[in-house]
């Protein structure tokens, strides 16, 4: 839907007042709302006029040191995480990696991915080995510690290798029935 169409004499006066504006200073849309016009139309006239228009500034430039990035990008860490220990967003972080010409390093993140999927699998191991001789544990293979089923007590903890308080060798006991005393 196109606006408003401004008479040459109009555009001319509003044009005088967008310059006024925009040369001591303001910015282009800061000038366009002084003559009562979009941005747009501001920046068009502008230009018709000759008027050499100033780039964009940024707005709240984050400091960031070069050296703390090419570290964690040694380590493998992807955008994401670099983002949150910089404070900073993933496009920003991928933005400071282009301009300092830093490269990721793949194989430390592959590396640290093998090394967090091998402690995972471990600590499940554990888990049922730990589990499979407690008396506690669920009679149904899939399950691990049934201890509130078995004993009808709440457990607010959850049953893990490290942090299994209720663990006792033994056969599994069988569940209780709910509201059985």
């Amino acid at each position: 839907m196109p606006g408003k169409r401004h008479t040459e004499e109009e555009k001319q006066e509003l044009l005088i007042i967008i310059r006024r504006v925009y040369e001591s200073g303001g910015s282009v849309q800061k000038a366009g709302q002084a003559a009562g016009v979009s941005h747009q139309t501001a920046r068009n006239w502008l230009k018709e006029a000759g008027v050499k228009l100033r780039k964009a500034r940024s707005r709240n430039k984050i400091e960031y040191d070069p050296e703390e990035l090419k570290k964690l990008a040694g380590q493998g860490l992807t955008e994401k995480e670099m983002a949150e220990r910089l404070h900073a967003s993933g496009t920003t972080v991928r933005t400071w990696l282009k301009t300092e010409g830093i490269e990721v390093n793949l194989e430390a993140r592959k590396e640290r991915e093998k090394e967090k999927k091998d402690s995972c699998l471990n600590a499940k191991k554990e888990q049922k080995k730990k589990c499979r001789t407690c008396m506690y544990r669920s009679t149904n293979p899939n399950y691990g510690c049934n201890y509130e089923g078995n004993t009808g007590r709440c457990r607010l903890l959850i049953c893990t290798v490290t942090g299994c308080t209720v663990y006792k060798k033994g056969k599994p006991l069988k569940s209780r029935k709910k509201g059985s005393a």
